[in-house]
């Protein structure tokens, strides 16, 4: 990222974070989590092609991130998504 704003990555990463708070990288995690949400919600992909496809790599990676910052695993997050749908 750096590379493309066409700074030192040292200064890069101090100027990140006075502006937002945080790191590069918790807020790059936080995006890829928020893609990897989506992705779990609407119940069509895998865990290991969501993993792939949000830049976490594989299943393993995203679940330590899940259990690391949402207290959950992918599974346990997309059962806690299902709608029941209410009778009338």
């Amino acid at each position: 990222a750096a590379d493309k704003v066409f700074l030192n990555p040292h200064y890069f990463s101090k100027l990140f974070k006075e502006t937002t708070g945080k790191t590069f990288l918790e807020y790059l995690t936080e995006v890829r989590l928020d893609a990897a949400c989506r992705l779990l919600s609407s119940g069509k992909d895998k865990v290991y092609e969501i993993a792939e496809e949000t830049g976490f790599g594989n299943k393993v990676n995203l679940t330590r991130a899940f259990k690391k910052y949402l207290y959950m695993t992918p599974s346990e997050y997309r059962v806690r998504q299902v709608r029941v749908p209410q009778s009338e």
